[in-house]
């Protein structure tokens, strides 16, 4: 039907420090947090998904490149401004963020919109953190 279909990958930067510092379950709690932060800032149509570690997939369905930018730069700015209760003295977090977009012409399957979201985050961390990159 050629309606496009983003997908966000989002990420923790340097989350292995946090659990280092406050432990693993500290580290549980602060994906918990994260998590419902994303959930707050999406819309009802959009589907979140954890996708392994500390790394989550948001997809994204009528949503075209130039606006999966401004959604995904949006969300960044959410988690970089919330302060995570979990943490002591309530600091705040940077995540980088991967996006790929549906249709394209490296993109046919699920598993290819996947793929390169991931290159996309692979850049945005490449880039030095708490970036938004989209797939070329």
């Amino acid at each position: 039907y050629n309606i496009p279909l983003t997908c966000l990958m989002v990420d923790i930067d340097l989350f292995k420090r946090i659990n280092d510092a406050y432990g693993h379950k500290t580290g549980d709690h602060v994906l918990k947090e994260f998590a419902q932060i994303l959930k707050k800032n999406i819309r009802k149509s959009d589907i979140l998904a954890r996708y392994g570690g500390e790394e989550f997939i948001i997809l994204l369905p009528n949503t075209s490149k130039k606006g999966s930018m401004s959604e995904a730069e949006r969300l960044r700015l959410c988690v970089k401004n919330h302060k995570f209760k979990t943490l002591k003295g309530k600091q705040s977090l940077s995540v980088s963020i991967g996006a790929a977009t549906y249709p394209h012409k490296d993109i046919t399957t699920n598993d290819e919109l996947i793929t390169c979201a991931d290159t996309a985050l692979f850049n945005a961390k490449d880039k030095g953190r708490g970036k938004v990159v989209v797939y070329k």
